[in-house]
């Protein structure tokens, strides 16, 4: 195996499951997830031939934040719909789902913080380089998203208990 592969194989280890967790939460369209998943590692392929990335992780989630965006774009150009939109969807029997639903409850600034954060494991450090905002930026929007996933979760318990 030649070096270009190795490097990419290693890439690919180091953050295959924190981009997945990462689309999971960001693209709910299964097709639409596994097309920017493909994408991405097609964008990295092309420039593994540079300077290697100080933080994979951050890197390799800034190209699929970066597909995402042009496919959106793209999408809004075509069919006129907005493809920020999030549909709400009942909650569901279960910590999971109930979870599931308060995470697409979030604004995307936000849910994306926490998704690079608790899913992707990604340092406030990481996510202001990769969003390209300030640290103070990542905790406040972190702080927000935590507040109003608690927030959520709790109006949900109340519905559940009531009669």
């Amino acid at each position: 195996m030649n070096a270009r592969a190795q490097r990419f194989q290693a890439i690919h280890a180091a953050t295959r499951n924190a981009l997945w967790a990462w689309l999971v939460g960001m693209v709910r369209d299964a097709g639409d997830r596994d097309e920017v998943y493909q994408e991405t590692w097609l964008r990295l392929l092309r420039r593994l031939d540079r300077e290697p990335p100080t933080s994979p992780r951050a890197y390799v989630i800034r190209i699929a934040r970066r597909v995402l965006s042009e496919r959106r774009r793209s999408s809004r150009h075509r069919s006129g719909l907005d493809g920020d939109a999030v549909v709400a969807k009942p909650p569901a029997d279960g910590l999971r789902e109930r979870l599931a639903a308060a995470l697409i409850a979030l604004p995307e600034s936000r849910r994306e913080v926490f998704l690079l954060r608790h899913h992707a494991g990604l340092s406030y450090e990481e996510i202001a380089r990769t969003l390209d905002l300030s640290s103070g930026t990542v905790a406040s929007r972190l702080h927000v998203a935590v507040r109003e996933l608690r927030t959520h979760l709790d109006r949900l318990a109340g519905q559940e208990s009531s009669p």
